[in-house]
């Protein structure tokens, strides 16, 4: 019995993913004259990667998932005018949504699941507005700060690199790997760990209210 129920499970989970309807994107600015980077995607998986070192990257894919046959179409017209675009100011860079005709109104722009890679300069500071979702850092950047109401968080960066780390979260697991030592913390108000190290230069604040943080300094 436990097993027909898990072939139907796998099934239905199966067929829900074929009626998804999703569209890739990609977007490039120069980098040359960047010194932050603020990922203004209210939700969402957030992978951030060091690329090129004159070069800003966003390449993803967009998804809705349709009510119905009939509005597999709509939806299919909704994303694929659905992406994410880079918009240069000054020294900074704003990673943001961008719509187009068939995709106007507050029906077409909620309810989308973004999946973002970015690509950025070493060195460049990187603020997340997500809310909710994944993030993902990884690299060599300037100060970092995630502050997510629910989700997970992993960072790992060169411990040389950190001048000093706030890990927090409200409710849910704090994980912070500094080398010489392995902090856990869980639970409801498990607290904040701190790692200062005065050689370093960057200033790392990641948080979420709901979920997990997970932080390596190699």
């Amino acid at each position: 019995m436990r097993s027909a129920l898990l072939i139907l499970s796998l099934v239905a989970l199966s067929a829900s993913a074929e009626e998804r309807v999703s569209s890739p994107f990609r977007s490039e600015a120069a980098g040359n004259a960047i010194r932050r980077v603020i990922v203004d995607i209210p939700t969402g998986a957030i992978e951030i990667r060091n690329g090129s070192p004159d070069r800003l990257v966003a390449a993803g894919r967009v998804s809705r998932d349709p009510d119905g046959p009939r509005s597999r179409d709509k939806e299919q017209r909704i994303v694929n005018d659905t992406s994410v675009e880079i918009v240069l100011r000054n020294d900074e860079a704003i990673v943001q949504r961008r719509y187009g005709l068939n995709a106007q109104g507050w029906r077409a722009q909620s309810f989308t699941s973004y999946e973002v890679r970015l690509e950025l300069p070493p060195g460049v500071s990187v603020d997340v507005k997500t809310r909710a979702g994944e993030v993902s850092i990884e690299g060599r950047f300037g100060d970092i700060d995630v502050d997510l109401r629910a989700g997970e968080v992993n960072v790992r960066l060169p411990r040389k690199d950190v001048r000093e780390l706030r890990a927090s979260c409200r409710i849910g697991e704090v994980r912070t790997n500094i080398g010489s030592e392995i902090v856990e913390r869980e639970g409801l108000f498990p607290g904040r760990t701190r790692y200062i190290n005065p050689e370093g230069r960057s200033f790392v604040n990641v948080h979420t209210t709901v979920g997990e943080v997970r932080v390596t300094l190699d």
